[in-house]
């Protein structure tokens, strides 16, 4: 309203329709696939639901744009997976303002302190936070962040920490994931009571040599499956000098890795590169002439491309 003169009415008319309009637009949009949920959510909607837990949806916007989402990402029976639906339409003041979140418990007849809620946006993170509800946020391509740090209200626990921290322990060493779920409960990034599925102890490495050793049997597994910067004879030698680290413990398998290298005699070509490599082509006292027919004993024939 320039200059506080009167109000064109034929602009407020106009409001009603382009919000009609945009509405029939998103409907397309949905109905066409564009706007998918997230992965995992129709999967953790369902799973919730099956567990026996109560779940609504507490929204400020319409009902008809929720409906058209949910028919068409969660299928035609997906109101049976809510108990309660708050929508824009209920209520007299939108996020950040409590009331869609204190109708829907009053729907629930649940308490605050027994609910949790999933948010997206600093508006509804404080309408949660204002109804007393705890709240997980997870960051999305609409979330504000600058509102975000502004919002007086901190989530119990953001889902990007979450997500991010449970994969990087679930793939990481057994031995080591109490420790590291440790850190993160103690830097808020996973729930104090989270404990590593028993799934995840059998993230050790001789599960891992099991489980890949048929392939490697086969010649179906190189060593280094993603490539590797070693040489040929760099790669020749690693497991190589494996079997002498081992070796040098026992006089008696150096020995023996010594008789087995002077009974191959002179190192072929491929042996004497690697041998180079080692600084053992001209070895200079006893010790090295030692290590020298000791790992030569050890190297690998050149046509097994450094995998024995």
């Amino acid at each position: 309203r320039a200059g506080g003169g009167p109000i064109d009415t034929a602009l407020l008319d106009l409001i009603p329709q382009l919000h009609q309009r945009k509405n029939q637009h998103y409907a397309g949009i949905v109905a066409a696939g564009g706007i998918p949920l997230r992965p995992g959510v129709t999967r953790l909607l369902r799973e919730i639901r099956a567990a026996g837990l109560l779940q609504a949806i507490v929204t400020t916007t319409s009902r008809a744009n929720v409906e058209v989402l949910l028919s068409s990402t969660c299928g035609p029976d997906w109101q049976h997976l809510f108990s309660a639906l708050v929508c824009g339409e209920d209520v007299g003041r939108k996020k950040p303002d409590p009331e869609a979140y204190l109708r829907a418990l009053k729907a629930l007849r649940l308490a605050a302190d027994d609910c949790m809620a999933v948010e997206d946006s600093a508006p509804g993170l404080a309408a949660a936070g204002a109804a007393g509800i705890a709240c997980v946020l997870t960051r999305s391509a609409y979330t504000d962040a600058v509102a975000l740090s502004a919002c007086p209200i901190a989530p119990r626990v953001e889902i990007d920490d979450l997500e991010q921290g449970l994969a990087m322990i679930g793939i990481a060493d057994a031995r080591f994931q109490d420790g590291l779920t440790g850190q993160a409960q103690d830097a808020g990034k996973l729930p104090a009571g989270f404990r590593p599925p028993v799934s995840w102890s059998r993230n050790t490495p001789a599960e891992l040599k099991a489980a890949l050793s048929p392939a490697r049997r086969e010649g179906l597994l190189p060593v280094f499956p993603f490539g590797t910067e070693y040489t040929p004879a760099e790669q020749r030698l690693l497991p190589a000098l494996a079997v002498l680290k081992q070796a040098s413990k026992s006089r008696r398998r150096l020995a023996g890795l010594v008789w087995c290298g002077l009974r191959k005699g002179r190192p072929a070509p491929d042996a004497a590169e690697a041998l180079e490599r080692m600084g053992l082509s001209q070895p200079s006292g006893l010790l090295e002439r030692v290590y020298r027919w000791a790992l030569h004993g050890t190297l690998p024939p050149a046509e097994s491309g450094g995998q024995g």
